[in-house]
């Protein structure tokens, strides 16, 4: 947010900024000036804006439903009132759809732009094992925040079921399919995924004993914001928070760790930074291989569909064989058991040089 670049306006963009400062006008009767559009996602379309008295803002034009919008909004309050950072939200309306003032706009939000750079920044200095160690405190006080019983949000058993049962029925899913033929076009066999199942089955109720945090769900050093103030950098904020749930708060982390190549340094201090704030558990290693498995086998699913495996593999191949070598690294640990090579694997490492106390 603080350091995105934006888009320079064309003929087309400006009569897009035209719009939206009249339809941000009209309907929540905010004056705003010197739109920019910042970017666009699957169902945001997102952009800068500046408000009375200079005040940066955002702006999210959402083509999602009117509940999802609030169960999402109703997140950001209670990370609010938690004391975690986020994108204080000035303004949300949502529309029914006979009554959208186009055809993609479900909802509009304007939030105060948040200060800094994300983690993932190097160029400006953001991107540092100390930041990320101030990112895990952070992180931590967002899990300390019960799921349940706040605002419009529930998880009910059936939105969000049990992970054994997730686990043991993966078999029975169309992800399976996909999954088993990705594998087998990469020469691994069936035996071995079943064996991963199988093994991942009987340490599941360990995550289910943890399952009651609020999780961001989509956590990744470019959603997480640095600032810079007199005593140093701090995290200004955490955005995008469309896939927040119910779970084990391993699960953000072993998200962190899979699918932004955080190093295994980065990850040491995110950790060490989360433990100052609440505990990992004594169960953590196995948590982490098992939330790992999840996260690949649904990754090499979503990497692998389509018709032609043979062309999603050639445009996913870079995807599929990462995704493909963190499953292989979870069947190692589930078979190697003591025997497993602790130096190799991060959460191994940090626990024998950071033990629980």
């Amino acid at each position: 947010m603080g350091g995105t670049d934006t888009i320079d306006p064309g003929p087309a963009e400006r009569t897009e900024v035209f719009n939206v400062t009249r339809l941000v006008s009209a309907e929540l009767g905010l004056d705003i000036s010197h739109v920019q559009r910042a970017g666009e996602g699957e169902v945001n379309r997102v952009y800068f804006a500046q408000g009375d008295d200079d005040r940066q803002l955002i702006i999210r034009l959402q083509d999602k439903s009117p509940d999802i919008a609030r169960r999402q909004q109703a997140v950001l309050d209670r990370c609010e009132e938690a004391g975690v950072p986020v994108p204080h939200t000035i303004a949300l309306k949502t529309f029914r759809k006979e009554d959208m003032p186009d055809a993609r706009t479900r909802s509009i939000v304007v939030q105060d732009r948040l200060k800094g750079y994300s983690l993932d920044d190097r160029k400006h200095g953001a991107r540092t094992e100390a930041n990320f160690w101030k990112a895990g405190a952070t992180i931590a006080n967002l899990h300390n925040i019960p799921a349940n019983g706040h605002g419009p949000i529930t998880f009910s058993d059936q939105d969000n079921p049990s992970f054994t049962d997730k686990i043991k029925g993966f078999a029975d899913t169309e992800h399976y399919k996909v999954v088993h033929d990705v594998i087998k076009s990469f020469g691994i066999s069936e035996e071995v995924l079943d064996f991963a199942l199988s093994a991942a089955a009987q340490r599941a109720k360990l995550v289910d004993q943890h399952s009651g945090s609020l999780l961001h769900g989509d956590l990744k050093p470019e959603h997480i914001f640095i600032g810079a103030g007199k005593k140093g950098d701090y995290v200004s904020g955490i955005i995008d928070w469309d896939n927040a749930a119910a779970g084990d708060p391993m699960y953000d982390i072993v998200w962190m760790r899979t699918n932004s190549r955080v190093s295994d340094g980065e990850l040491g201090a995110l950790l060490s930074g989360y433990e100052s704030v609440r505990g990992l558990g004594d169960d953590v290693v196995d948590r982490f291989q098992v939330l790992a498995l999840d996260i690949a086998l649904s990754s090499i699913a979503y990497f692998g569909s389509g018709k032609n495996l043979a062309e999603a593999k050639k445009s996913s191949e870079a995807h599929l064989r990462w995704h493909i070598e963190n499953f292989l690294r979870r069947v190692e640990f589930f078979r190697s058991g003591s025997e497993f090579d602790e130096d190799t694997d991060p959460i191994h490492f940090y626990r024998r040089n950071h033990p629980a106390s």
